[in-house]
């Protein structure tokens, strides 16, 4: 059994799982017209999962993507791997952020055009409401969002 699975919905493939060396990724293509890949759902990715990821994405040179809610593991990739986003544009990603008086962690998503001189924009906690704090050094976490 694959360990990555896909589905489907208009021209967004949703991801879930994880991006390993058994996922399968010419899978993608056969689910024809996809010009939007959410990651909301993946979990994991290994080097394996990042260097087919990367191979996957130069095959599709010629195809305007879009990657969707991107979660941290994801992010990290982005981060760390220039060619793991390959000419792709991010269009929303999730973000760590922390809950003092709920002592509770919250990932809050957010898109690209939120970001100002690589500074974490306010966001509010949905349980008591009070202000979240970024929690990630902001210049190195969004540091994929210049990349071409």
């Amino acid at each position: 059994m694959p360990s990555l699975q896909s589905k489907k919905i208009g021209t967004t493939a949703h991801l879930s799982g994880v991006i390993d060396e058994n996922s399968q990724l010419q899978q993608l293509d056969a689910l024809g017209s996809v010009t939007n890949i959410s990651f909301k759902d993946v979990s994991r990715i290994n080097s394996c999962g990042v260097r087919d990821w990367v191979t996957w994405m130069k095959s599709r040179v010629d195809q305007a993507t879009a990657y969707e809610a991107c979660p941290l593991v994801i992010v990290k990739q982005l981060n760390s791997v220039p060619e793991f986003k390959k000419g792709a544009t991010v269009s929303s990603f999730f973000a760590p952020y922390f809950c003092e008086p709920c002592d509770s962690e919250q990932l809050v998503l957010l898109e690209p055009a939120q970001i100002q001189n690589m500074q974490a924009p306010t966001a509010s906690c949905p349980k008591c409401k009070g202000p979240l704090k970024f929690d990630a050094i902001a210049g190195q976490y969004f540091s994929f969002i210049d990349r071409k």
